[in-house]
């Protein structure tokens, strides 16, 4: 039984093991051999499964020996010896690439598709999905067309194709297109919008000229709207030229058709047919300029991208102007160049970016204006007859249709405008536009004061209370994320009561507005919305309450108390100035609503006025302060009988302030730098200092200043009853602790005093902010702080067991990142941990840039979590994915070193956490340990010596720093012999310094073959084949030598080189997807 177990587990250890991997070509396989701009390449093509893949020589070299004999290992031991160079990831690469568009034997098992479709059935909205999907794109496909389409190219449709026809195409196209403009000018035809296709036959019968494959064709939907396709992919298989003919043919088809129409209404000026020649030109013509325009993903723009030889053309330009045309601007303005000489400089990519860039952003811009026409003109219109005229049913009918054609474009340019919109919100939130509540409000005034007067500019009835009942709704949302927040606390009340009065708004609101669009009755509505308001009304007033039941008036300052007895004695004025005025206003309660609604939002205004001034000087003020701005209007507008647009506004902006001023909040600056020097007790306590600091400051930024000095009050009684001698003075803590303490005794002391003050905490803003609180100031620790509080302090606090324990675990993972990392194989324990302290954890969201070429680097980046695109800009301008990046790789190592320019741009492509280290601290450290820098530079610069060796051209830096530690130091003297011809080969050498000897014996004499220098290298093919030396290797004067044992390599090559990034991607790649999809199900 073992030993047939043992025979299993050796089984599938091989068919695991990637190097005895053997590929089998199938043999249903077309290969075109092609040129380019970039030379040759060759086209697969699977005959049976309709599968495509290009292969560059080298590639091709390596599909013409997978035979099904040879093993990967024996590809890469084949390519070494056709190339000079070790290539582990692209035959890995390529054998995957070919497995997974079936041109092997073997073919690929989905598990991660069939998994992650059967979660997405599960989810509710499946079926939604997959409707919206196919209102944005969904194909009708209808195979075998191709044995027809041979059937007619054979039976008439190459006489097409014939010379004398050519010419007859160009004649007409050129004639026609004149006639067309002198009856387009004459005026005589009207013009009404119908759609046809007019070169899809043209198209298949193009592939056909040219003995290519129509896979197939059929109808689809396009962004709501219908059409036809055919599947032209096969005709790559014939090379540049036709690929350009096949395009080329839709547009000229149209040219041809409206030629011929346009010649018949010439020729046949009576002819009772031609208002239907005149619309089918029309339709050909626009057809043609549509296709044409390369700035739209039609038949021009791959003629563009064809002819260029540029694949991704629009992809490529636009990111060029956002980065690479930006970096040249301000180099030329920096340097004074002029711009001609400049523009000359450009290289012709980056002339083609820079113009077909900016020419698709103003085609972007125009095609906004468009759309926002086409609103104004037709859409808009439509709606108002659906929403306002009761004429019959074929006029709404037809309005009904008119919004449905053009409502995919609308929907375009709105998903458009969003993904702008949240681009540049990211944009703002990188540049600290966001990072400080003031600058946000400050944003956000002019955009409500924008929306306020947007009702008067458009002058649509439904656009006011359209805008009311948003603000309404994003009010009501934050307040209520607000109680959540604030649960337990004393501000939870007041929170809750101003959603009350939010939510009674929104529906006297929505009341209001579905009686005043008579889809509601009057008389059984109005009473609703009337008293939805009063509700509100009080709801605010006990709001207000609640806020000053928590003040303390003896802590107030004399100008609060002034303008509390001012704001009472107003709201006494009010009333009986509201009653005199008008003694009826009270008999009734739609008249009592304006006496409420002036009334109660002054005396809430009033009650406030403490908390305005509490929260003034912290990141919760401008929330505070436009909330009051909000009640002053509510107030103004009630007495004047104005809509409350602004006030609603107001109080949107006011909560979605509350809401960001909670985001951003974070522990107080000017904390102390890591020291090195300190002993356990120094550092204990500095870790509750500043742990007690940070907590504090972050709650009197909640809590306001007054109710901070309160609580601190609150504190230092009780720590002074115990007999703590630890005190908070002026938010820092005063410890008068006896020296004699031990760490213990110390460590209990300060958990009694900091559970003593969550607790405090707690019952003034929550558990929920409480613990965050801490959570960040526990952040904020340097890491042996942290170390030492996990053991003393941390672990005797309820709120921080949990971080204690996190903090364990963390530590663990990061120090086995830095171990498996070969920049620091080197390193000691006690030197990765020296290394562990200075780390900072950063979170970055999909999309966002980390490093950007050509930018100063000061950090050195290790990716905990997420996923990273490398892409690098060449001296061409084009920009292409050289890397991708996982957990475990790292990047930035030079700016530890040296103030060295970013060689490439690291981009997250998913959630992504980082470790960085910045180079001000990594030189700190090596002040105390200057083995450690000593160790890091030579890490570093002997992977750059492997870097320029073709021998590794081929590997990615991570290999290539994977060998490096892996190097070992050697010396020789002068005539040393290094290698001996005959034996058999075990290392293999790279020369550091020095210079050594080649030499061969023939026929019983020493015959010297070369010389060998610092770069060079020997003894490269032990490190693949079991050979015997073939030359001798003697040192000429002293040699130090980096060598690199086989067994090593050997082992590097099974766990690593073998193992290509691209897989590893990809299996990433899968398992993200597949938890989404998991964690939504």
């Amino acid at each position: 039984m073992e030993e047939g177990g043992r025979g299993l587990w050796e089984w599938v250890k091989v068919k695991v093991d990637l190097a005895q991997y053997e590929p089998e070509a199938i043999p249903e396989v077309e290969v075109r051999q092609l040129s380019g701009r970039d030379g040759e390449y060759h086209y697969l093509k699977n005959c049976k499964d309709k599968t495509y893949y290009r292969l560059s020589d080298r590639d091709h070299f390596l599909w013409r020996l997978m035979d099904g004999k040879q093993t990967v290992k024996d590809l890469v031991v084949a390519y070494f010896l056709q190339f000079g160079s070790f290539a582990f990831a692209r035959v890995a690469t390529l054998v995957q690439g070919l497995r997974t568009n079936l041109f092997l034997t073997d073919r690929p098992v989905y598990v991660y598709r069939q998994v992650r479709h059967q979660l997405l059935r599960r989810r509710r909205s499946f079926r939604l999905i997959q409707l919206l999907s196919a209102f944005f794109e969904k194909q009708f496909a209808v195979s075998g067309l191709d044995r027809w389409l041979i059937q007619i190219y054979r039976w008439g449709g190459r006489v097409f194709y014939t010379w004398p026809l050519l010419v007859i195409y160009v004649v007409v196209s050129i004639i026609g297109l004149y006639l067309f403009y002198q009856v387009y000018t004459a005026g005589t035809y009207g013009f009404v919008t119908v759609a046809g296709s007019t070169g899809l036959g043209l198209i298949t019968l193009t592939v056909k000229h040219y003995r290519r494959e129509v896979r197939r064709g059929g109808f689809h939907i396009y962004m709501g709207m219908p059409g036809f396709f055919v599947d032209t992919t096969d005709i790559w298989m014939a090379g540049k030229r036709p690929a350009l003919a096949v395009s080329w043919a839709g547009p000229y088809s149209g040219l041809i058709l409206g030629g011929v129409a346009s010649i018949v209404m010439t020729l046949r000026p009576d002819f009772s047919l031609n208002p239907i020649l005149y619309q089918a030109a029309v339709v050909a013509y626009l057809t043609v300029f549509f296709n044409l325009n390369p700035l739209l993903e039609l038949d021009g723009y791959y003629l563009l991208m064809d002819g260029l030889e540029i694949p991704m053309l629009r992809r490529k330009s636009i990111e060029f102007v956002r980065t690479g045309l930006l970096a040249k601007l301000r180099a030329v303005q920096q340097t004074g160049t002029s711009w001609r000489r400049a523009f000359a400089s450009f290289s012709r990519e980056e002339k083609i970016f820079s113009a077909f860039g900016l020419l698709s952003a103003a085609w972007t811009a125009y095609a906004v204006l468009a759309a926002a026409n086409l609103w104004q003109s037709r859409l808009a219109f439509a709606v108002r007859n659906l929403w306002e005229q009761g004429g019959d049913l074929a006029k709404r009918l037809a309005s009904l249709a008119l919004v449905l054609i053009s409502l995919p474009f609308v929907m375009a340019i709105g998903l458009k405008l969003t993904a702008l919109a949240r681009e540049a919100l990211a944009l703002a939130a990188r540049r600290g536009l966001f990072d400080n509540s003031w600058k946000v409000a400050a944003i956000l005034l002019p955009v409500v004061a924008a929306l306020t007067m947007a009702p008067s500019y458009l002058g649509h009835p439904l656009v006011r209370p359209l805008l009311s009942l948003t603000a309404l709704a994003v009010a009501v949302y934050f307040a209520w994320r607000g109680t959540v927040v604030y649960a337990g606390s004393r501000f939870a009340p007041v929170f809750g009561a101003l959603g009350l009065f939010l939510a009674g708004l929104l529906l006297s609101e929505a009341g209001a507005t579905a009686v005043y669009r008579r889809v509601l009755s009057a008389d059984l509505t109005s009473p609703f919305v009337i008293a939805f308001r009063h509700l509100a009304y009080l709801c605010l007033l006990v709001a207000g309450l609640s806020l000053a039941a928590g003040t303390k008036l003896k802590k107030l300052f004399w100008f609060e108390k002034a303008l509390l007895a001012l704001g009472l004695v107003a709201s006494a004025g009010l009333a009986l100035w509201i009653v005199r005025t008008d003694p009826f206003s009270l008999s009734s309660a739609g008249a009592l609503l304006d006496v409420t609604g002036s009334l109660l939002p002054l005396l809430a205004l009033t009650f406030m006025v403490p908390t305005l001034f509490s929260f003034l000087r912290t990141g919760f003020g401008p929330a505070w302060l436009v909330l009051a701005l909000a009640l002053g209007g509510q107030m103004s507008v009630a007495l004047l009988g104005r809509y409350p647009l602004l006030t609603y506004q107001l109080l949107a902006t006011s909560f979605v302030l509350h809401h960001v001023a909670r985001v951003q909040l974070t522990s107080p600056r000017g904390q102390p730098e890591a020291a090195l020097d300190l002993s356990d007790q120094h550092r204990l306590q500095r870790g509750f200092a500043w742990t007690v600091a940070g907590v504090f400051g972050q709650f009197r930024e909640v809590g306001g200043d007054r109710q901070a000095r309160v609580l601190a009050e609150q504190f230092n009684n009780y720590a002074l009853a115990a007999g703590w001698r630890v005190s908070i003075v002026q938010g820092q803590v005063d410890d008068s602790l006896s020296a004699d303490l031990n760490l213990i005794q110390r460590g209990e002391t300060y958990a009694a005093a900091l559970t003593l003050l969550l607790d405090l905490i707690a019952g003034e803003v929550g558990e929920k902010l409480t613990v965050r609180a801490l959570q960040r100031a526990y952040d904020g620790l340097p890491w042996e702080e942290r170390e030492i509080g996990a053991q003393y302090l941390f672990r005797d606090v309820a709120r921080a067991e949990a971080l204690s324990r996190e903090f364990q675990a963390t530590r663990h993972d990061y120090r086995g990142l830095l171990r498996r990392m070969p920049l620091f194989a080197t390193m000691d324990e006690e030197e990765i941990n020296l290394l562990l302290s200075p780390l900072k954890a950063e979170h970055y969201s999909p999309g966002q840039v980390i490093i950007r070429q050509g930018d100063k680097g000061d950090k050195f980046y290790i990716i905990a979590q997420g996923h990273l695109e490398v892409t690098q800009r060449d001296e061409r301008g084009v920009s292409e994915v050289v890397n991708q990046l996982d957990r475990g790789d790292y990047f930035g190592e030079l700016a530890l070193l040296r103030d060295a320019p970013r060689n490439a741009t690291c981009r997250a492509t998913v959630p992504t956490k980082v470790l960085s280290l910045m180079r001000d601290d990594f030189d700190r450290l090596v002040k105390a340990r200057f083995a450690l820098r000593e160790k890091v530079d030579r890490s570093i610069a002997w992977a750059d010596l492997l870097r320029r060796m073709p021998l590794f051209a081929e590997l990615d830096a991570q290999q290539i720093q994977l060998i490096a530690a892996q190097l070992r130091e050697e010396t020789y003297e002068p005539g040393a012999v290094i290698m001996r011809q005959g034996e058999i080969g075990e290392t293999f050498c790279v020369i550091e310094s020095g210079r050594v000897q080649v030499s061969v014996t023939q026929d019983g004499g020493k015959k010297v073959v070369a010389e060998r220098g610092p770069g060079e290298y020997v003894g490269e093919i032990a490190l693949l084949l079991e050979v015997p030396r073939t030359a001798t290797i003697t040192a000429l004067s002293p040699v130090r030598l980096l060598t690199l044992h086989k067994s090593d390599f050997d082992r590097l090559v099974v766990k690593h080189l073998y193992v290509s990034r691209s897989l590893e991607r990809e299996t990433s790649r899968r398992m993200i997807d597949l938890r989404r999809v998991a964690e939504v199900a």
